[in-house]
């Protein structure tokens, strides 16, 4: 039980820590860009905020917390057998990358874009681990980078199923080329909103959370 509350306060503080960054995103994007689609716009905040849970369930460390613990793995598949379910559990977590970057931005409707970056997110987490007490795993970046991989074969499959699926929530390119350079952008911006809040302001929004369900229960 203590187990799951934890991951829903980790999951909610790293939700609620790239909120104002998202928000400030939207505000400056919104003189810029005048009008995007709603459907758009949601599946935006649901990426961001889908991103800042990942570095927040995965540990990532504030800039005011790192501390320089080297623990690194690089055998891979070296706990397969031992721990079968944290390989599952890592596919699982980057599952929505994959089939959110291509769902909204018709760039990432190829498999190896998505791919990358999947894998360049994992690999920029599993160096960030570096600085707390987490292990930079190997395995860990293959299982995530794999995840990514298996949402995007989930978004084609319902593409497949329901072809304007990707219509309702990215932009057509003929209006995507009528669109500031900036838009181009717009996923790197969502990125660095959620790596924003996980390095300035989750710690201390998990803090807040904690005394709130401490002071509750008591």
């Amino acid at each position: 039980m203590f187990f799951l509350i934890s991951i829903f306060i980790d999951a909610g503080a790293g939700f609620l820590s790239a909120l104002p960054f998202l928000i400030l995103l939207e505000v400056l994007a919104g003189k810029q860009i005048p009008f995007l689609p709603l459907k758009h716009l949601i599946g935006c905040g649901i990426f961001c905020g889908f991103l800042s849970v990942v570095l927040s369930v995965t540990g990532v460390p504030a800039v005011y917390e790192m501390r320089f613990d080297v623990g690194i793995n690089l055998l891979p598949f070296a706990g397969l057998t031992s721990n079968t379910l944290q390989y599952i559990e890592n596919i699982l977590l980057f599952l929505p990358a994959g089939a959110l970057l291509p769902l909204l931005y018709k760039k990432f409707q190829k498999l190896s874009r998505c791919a990358l970056y999947g894998f360049l997110f994992s690999l920029a987490i599993e160096l960030m681990q570096l600085f707390c007490f987490r292990t930079t795993d190997l395995d860990d970046l293959l299982m995530n980078t794999l995840g990514t991989i298996t949402g995007f074969g989930i978004f084609a499959l319902l593409q497949k199923l329901y072809p304007p699926v990707a219509d309702e929530f990215s932009i057509p390119a003929e209006k995507a080329e009528k669109l500031p350079a900036l838009f181009e952008l717009e996923v790197h911006f969502l990125t660095a909103a959620a790596w924003a809040g996980a390095l300035l302001l989750t710690p201390v929004i998990k803090n807040i959370i904690w005394a709130l369900v401490l002071s509750a229960q008591s």
